[in-house]
């Protein structure tokens, strides 16, 4: 009886520790990770998006491949982390901004994505573009700093949207 309550114990405590919180896994399709951000956009879906930021294990893998020095990589570590925590807090008030312009999105098309790579710490990141049209007209979304991890696409700096005048 003793082995059996000793197995129970260890079994509970495997599974307990077994996933991380922020181990949620995304896309590791650009064009799949834009169509979704776009309808959780246009849905007012912050759970979605949240989905999509980096977390401290994302800063991690990104600063470990990077060609800075330690003492360096602790002082990114802690400037994307407040960036992030930034973000995720800005995000809510980044979606009711996007409200007034909601009937805007209600019939928009998601057409795709463009984006733009980039060099930095000696690590390749994307800028990625969710392209939507509404009437004929082309509108983009900017995702900023997007980076492949472990878990897929996650962004580390901002979303950019400029309403069409």
């Amino acid at each position: 009886m003793k082995h059996f309550f000793t197995f129970v114990f260890l079994l509970l405590l495997f599974f307990s520790c077994e996933g991380k919180k922020d181990a949620v896994m995304t896309t590791s399709d650009p064009n799949e990770m834009g169509e979704e951000v776009f309808k959780a956009i246009k849905t007012n879906d912050l759970k979605t998006i949240e989905k999509y930021l980096a977390t401290p294990n994302d800063i991690e893998e990104r600063l470990s491949q990077s060609n800075l020095s330690e003492e360096n990589k602790e002082k990114k570590t802690e400037k994307y982390n407040k960036r992030v925590k930034e973000l995720r807090k800005a995000l809510p008030s980044l979606i009711k901004e996007l409200d007034q312009y909601r009937k805007g999105f209600k019939d928009a098309i998601y057409e795709g994505i463009t984006y733009k790579n980039y060099q930095k710490d000696s690590v390749t990141l994307a800028d990625i573009s969710l392209v939507y049209s509404n009437n004929s007209i082309k509108n983009k979304i900017k995702l900023k700093s997007c980076y492949l991890t472990k878990r897929g696409w996650v962004m580390f700096k901002g979303i950019n949207y400029k309403h069409p005048q």
